[in-house]
């Protein structure tokens, strides 16, 4: 069964690696969004796109196995009611610069939201 991934600002700077990262490694992308940044969500490899001016993906009965806070918008009693609750996982992800490899995106850590 494939993860279930949650991007909160798929269409940002973060947001959009986080989408194509999470594609990548075979999980079912939802990314959350504006209305006019929809369409380039799904094109980059969202399989399902929140409009977040029309409904709020912490009220919508959806779960999710890890979410990823790319603005940050939310509180963690919000992001908790949209986890899955054998997953309550939250990701931190770090964007580093290498001179000799560039940009690269990695994991810092997983911990448990409690």
């Amino acid at each position: 069964m494939k993860q279930r991934v949650l991007i909160n600002g798929a269409s940002g700077g973060v947001g959009t690696f986080a989408v194509q990262i999470a594609k990548s490694f075979g999980a079912e992308v939802t990314g959350v969004c504006s209305t006019k940044k929809m369409e380039m969500v799904r094109s980059i490899g969202a399989d399902h796109v929140i409009n977040y001016t029309r409904e709020d993906f912490t009220q919508n009965g959806q779960q999710y196995d890890l979410i990823l806070a790319a603005n940050g918008d939310r509180s963690i009693s919000d992001y908790q009611r949209a986890l899955s609750p054998k997953e309550k996982s939250s990701l931190r992800w770090n964007l580093t610069t290498n001179p000799d490899k560039g940009p690269r995106m990695e994991i810092k850590n997983v911990r448990r939201v409690h």
